[in-house]
């Protein structure tokens, strides 16, 4: 009896006719969140983080020490009267003397053009190496992370602020992209642009050295960040180095003095402790989130490399979004996970996940809208705690997923080993 309903030839040419309508839908909203954000970008004017590290460029240029004294009377020009001691580490010299060199607007203009420019080349880097461990190229979940990063209000904060975010994803998408590739020099490049931020770079670093595979790059990486640093040595000498040295060690101290950097203010585990009256050293946080993902991948099940970059995505940006102190311009990592969507179980991994992007991409805007609410002195600080309270929510719902999803993907293993054997 013949059956009723559309032919295979028609399903299949249905199936072409919208693959191809996908890319016609998809297009105009990669380009005009892409079109807004840039838009945005080019009117952004404080930038007090990107002038941080150009009155340091110009110090380094001149062969002065940034961390000590000298930093804020050479910065008045530029930085807000409150402003706190340099405490950006030493490996940007390379970065930063180059664009100190430039007039002011130029240097801005640089700055915006490349963060740009990252965000867009970790765009494309990411959706290849997501397809590439998918075994195929899926839009959506490609379509959502483009959306939901270029037109959050994390970004946007960035680049308001000149914050080095952007450059962290590019750090994070060269890695990632590597470890897909099996191409250690990307690992190491990745690696290197991550310790920029030595928060952010140490928790992929370590998962990565204790694994025989990847630990030549890790060692590398390390290599090239202390290289980096070297043309202070050969500047001012020694024993300047030295000094200088002990300069940076004492403003890391200085760094959570201000209100803003509190761990009420700030994301993870020493918000959390915050609320019971503990304070949690950020120091500690850290220590425990590089501990809490090394172990997790270094107990993994998983044979193939694929398998294994999943997780490692999953649960290092889980892990340092859920216990390490983050500004919320650092959450621009959570966007990423979007693209493995289609790689997780169905049921409470990606609702947690979405769950988790969906706090991310509003925790802005509530901030906004209980500060209008409330827009005296006291309100911007509970503002701020709303808006970090949201972020560790996040955190944690993104962690859960990949608990979820580790447990999932052990259960199959075992029922694969049990049909095998039993």
């Amino acid at each position: 009896m013949p059956g009723i309903g559309p032919s295979f030839g028609t399903k299949l040419l249905a199936r072409q006719l919208w693959q191809r309508a996908e890319w016609w839908i998809a297009l105009p909203i990669v380009l005009a969140a892409s079109g807004l954000m840039i838009a945005r970008s080019l009117k952004a004017a404080f930038l007090v983080d990107f002038y941080y590290l150009l009155v340091a460029g110009r110090m380094w240029g001149a062969g002065l020490d940034p961390y000590g004294a000298g930093f804020l009377p050479a910065g008045t020009d530029l930085l807000p009267p409150d402003s706190l001691p340099f405490a950006y580490p030493p490996n940007w010299w390379i970065i930063v003397v180059p664009l100190s060199a430039l007039a002011n607007g130029n240097a801005i203009f640089v700055w915006k053009f490349l963060n740009l420019a990252a965000a867009a080349a970790a765009a494309a880097l990411l959706v290849r190496s997501a397809g590439r461990l998918g075994n195929a190229t899926r839009l959506w979940p490609a379509l959502l992370f483009v959306l939901c990063t270029f037109a959050s209000d994390i970004m946007w904060n960035a680049q308001k602020l000149g914050q080095t975010s952007l450059i962290m994803l590019l750090g994070f998408a060269l890695l990632i992209t590597g470890l897909t590739d099996k191409r250690r020099w990307l690992q190491v490049c990745g690696l290197a642009v991550l310790l920029l931020k030595p928060q952010i770079g140490l928790l992929f670093l370590l998962p990565l050295g204790i694994r025989r595979e990847t630990r030549p790059a890790a060692a590398l990486a390390l290599a090239v960040a202390a290289v980096s640093c070297l043309p202070i040595l050969f500047t001012t000498g020694v024993q300047a180095t030295v000094e200088s040295a002990r300069n940076f060690l004492h403003n890391l101290t200085a760094y959570g003095q201000s209100p803003w950097n509190l761990p009420i203010h700030m994301s993870g585990l020493p918000h959390l402790f915050a609320y019971l009256g503990i304070d949690m050293p950020a120091f500690v946080a850290l220590v425990a989130a590089c501990v809490t993902a090394t172990w997790v991948l270094r107990s993994s099940t998983d044979a193939q490399d694929g398998e294994f970059v999943v997780r490692f995505w999953l649960v290092t940006v889980a892990t340092l979004l859920s216990m390490v102190p983050l500004h919320a311009y650092d959450f621009i990592l959570a966007f990423s996970c979007l693209l493995l969507l289609p790689l997780l179980e169905r049921g409470w991994s990606r609702n947690l996940m979405l769950l988790s992007v969906a706090l991310t991409w509003s925790a802005t805007g509530f901030t906004l809208l209980a500060f209008r609410a409330n827009p005296s002195a006291d309100g911007v600080w509970m503002a701020l705690r709303l808006e970090y309270d949201l972020l560790t929510a996040a955190g944690v719902a993104l962690s859960a997923a990949a608990v979820c999803q580790l447990r999932w993907r052990r259960g199959r293993i075992a029922a694969s080993r049990n049909a095998a054997f039993g």
